[in-house]
């Protein structure tokens, strides 16, 4: 590579790293997203676009965004290596100071680049950045704050982090880590943030400077294989004591994910997730020792699946509605 790439490269404090597959449907937002708010900054700011073999317009897409701005590099894989390979690889291919994942389906309010630029500046020691997004789960924190630690960081984060937008992570850290470890789990990003902030500062940006504007459930899996992946994370959480975290972090994070059962186990089911004695037995060993699992989920995971195929059919023709709207109708 000639000199003066060199040069520039060490310039660039941030590079988006934007990892895709068949996401010509969104991609466009994304990229007009960051690429208006590079006026006067470009040189400090690259987009990366690591393409897993997509076989949509993605391609085209990018080539026509590359026409008009230098500071787009793309990337192809030969084969769709899955998710947590490519957002590996997204990482590596970028030359930023730090790395911002972000989902081809996301994009970033105003201001957000300089944001995230302005907190590096001031503090350049620390291993990530969360920026927060709009969700039914708070933070707990109020305003931006910067945190001494993980155990700080991920009780006042609330372990939003499983939403890859929202972590950006210095580079240099992630290539430090034995990322193969979180191969095929799909968390490859928090297994990393795991590890990174056990004993380093982090920072918190507190606006939902992030906005999520594609399906949210339909990449978790075909079949209820979603159910799968959220017991991938819980098995990252239940090793974060080799790392030094608190028992009650831990317990947190692995709530996170039970108490969304209620909601995710019957439409697991209803797409046809298999339930057999292996399930079970993986189940009771990640959460025996929460008294919700056995009066709420474990009864919702033995149910047959025929009745929440039924419900969720009749959900969405819409017959619960017709019928509530029937009985005001006659009560009026």
């Amino acid at each position: 590579m000639p000199e003066k790439d060199n040069i520039k490269n060490r310039n660039i404090k941030l590079s988006v790293a934007i990892p895709t597959y068949n996401g010509a449907r969104y991609i466009r937002e994304a990229l007009d997203s960051i690429v208006s708010q590079l006026t006067g900054i470009s040189e400090e700011v690259e987009i990366v676009v690591s393409d897993n073999a997509s076989t949509d317009e993605t391609l085209e897409i990018i080539e026509e965004y590359q026409t008009k701005y230098s500071f787009i590099k793309y990337f192809r894989n030969a084969e769709n290596l899955g998710p947590d390979r490519n957002y590996d690889l997204a990482v590596r291919r970028a030359k930023g100071q730090f790395v911002w994942l972000l989902s081809d389906d996301d994009k970033i309010r105003d201001a957000g680049i300089n944001k995230v630029i302005d907190v590096i500046n001031k503090h350049p020691n620390i291993a990530a950045i969360f920026m927060n997004y709009e969700s039914v789960t708070p933070l707990n924190c109020s305003q931006d704050c910067l945190c001494l630690n993980g155990n700080e960081f991920f009780y006042k984060t609330s372990f939003k982090n499983g939403l890859v937008s929202s972590n950006v992570i210095k580079k240099s850290i992630w290539e430090n880590i034995e990322t193969s470890k979180y191969f095929y789990s799909n968390w490859i990003h928090f297994g990393v943030l795991i590890e990174a902030l056990s004993t380093r500062p982090c920072f918190i940006v507190s606006y939902p400077f992030l906005l999520q504007i594609g399906a949210k459930e339909t990449r978790w899996g075909e079949n209820g294989s979603f159910f799968y992946v959220g017991l991938r994370l819980v098995k990252i959480f239940k090793n974060m004591s080799k790392y030094g975290y608190k028992k009650n972090i831990i317990k947190r994070g692995i709530f996170v994910i039970e108490r969304g059962y209620p909601k995710y186990i019957p439409l697991a089911k209803a797409a046809g997730l298999k339930v057999d004695a292996n399930l079970i037995k993986e189940v009771v060993g990640l959460y025996k020792s929460f008294p919700s699992f056995w009066i709420m989920d474990l009864p919702l995971l033995l149910t047959p699946s025929m009745f929440y195929k039924i419900a969720y059919r009749v959900y969405k023709m819409g017959l619960f509605k017709k019928m509530r709207k029937k009985l005001r109708g006659q009560m009026s």
